[in-house]
């Protein structure tokens, strides 16, 4: 593994350079509304059914015509309206936020190494690996968090 990575052709393995990032935007699933997230859940005319929740939890009509959740938030981007602020919106970590909202990328930090995983062979020449997460700061809901350098080693 360290000649494949040191012969350039591991380059793909690794994270983007700052200079390769491009800001998210913020991610546009118009099309995929809540009575479509319902119909790919429950059956073809399932429809949403708990509309002021839907970004936290989505709630869909079945084939029982109950309202029934899989227990799963809406997916980023889908339509909403926020009543106790009055706004339309969009989801997005389980919240309903403007429409306006653009998340920001934060400079991350990583946690430490983990230790080596076991090896990938019982004989002969196999792969060990650690691995260590860009948490640091942790989740925000208004940010994209972004570390630069490996990820794995």
């Amino acid at each position: 593994m360290y000649t494949y990575d040191r012969s350039g052709k591991g380059s793909c393995l690794e994270t983007m350079s700052v200079d390769q990032h491009h800001q998210a935007d913020f991610p546009d699933y118009e099309e995929l509304n809540a009575d479509k997230q319902c119909r790919l859940q429950f059956h073809v005319k399932s429809t949403a059914c708990k509309p002021a929740v839907l970004c936290r939890e989505l709630w869909c009509i079945d084939s029982a015509d109950q309202c029934n959740t899989n227990s799963i938030p809406a997916a980023n981007g889908t339509p909403c309206r926020n009543e106790s602020r009055g706004f339309d919106g969009k989801c997005y970590h389980r919240e309903c936020l403007p429409l306006s909202f653009q998340p920001q990328p934060v400079d991350g930090g990583w946690s430490q190494w983990s230790g080596y995983s076991e090896c990938s062979r019982t004989c002969g020449g196999g792969v060990m690996n650690k691995q260590r997460m860009c948490n640091n700061p942790t989740y925000a809901i208004s940010s994209i968090i972004l570390c630069l350098s490996k990820m794995q080693r």
